[in-house]
């Protein structure tokens, strides 16, 4: 069993740089995924939101949602479509299948390389 973790507050600002750096790395990219989501980046895959004073929560463990999440909606899962002009060149109909219509999978791995995500991306500033 593995302990839980306090969770710690941390600001937006914090939230973004980790992001970045982690996203900016080379080195966090050829990572193993176990291994990217025990350090920072991983806690930040953690976000919720906090109290009215707009920091973030991080760590500690998991929420679930119950199954009425999932529950059929409009449009699947959700009451609308992914909206049509997505960053870095992502294929919106591969978005709309994995968001709105999928309860096992996402993209295959690797697909992030076929779209324009590296070649877009600052590499200096925090990606928003």
């Amino acid at each position: 069993s593995v302990p839980a973790r306090t969770p710690q507050r941390i600001s937006a600002c914090q939230v973004s740089a980790m992001l970045s750096l982690v996203v900016s790395s080379s080195l966090a990219l050829s990572l193993p995924r176990r291994a990217v989501l025990s350090t920072a980046f991983g806690t930040a895959l953690a976000i919720r939101p906090a109290s009215a004073t707009g920091d973030l929560i991080v760590g500690g463990s998991p929420i679930k949602g119950d199954e009425s999440i999932m529950a059929p909606k409009a449009h699947g899962t959700s009451a609308a479509p992914v909206q049509g002009n997505l960053r870095w060149n992502v294929d919106v109909e591969n978005a709309d299948r994995i968001t709105n219509y999928n309860r096992r999978f996402a993209e295959f791995g690797g697909y992030w390389k076929q779209t324009d995500f590296l070649k877009e991306v600052s590499r200096t500033e925090p990606t928003t």
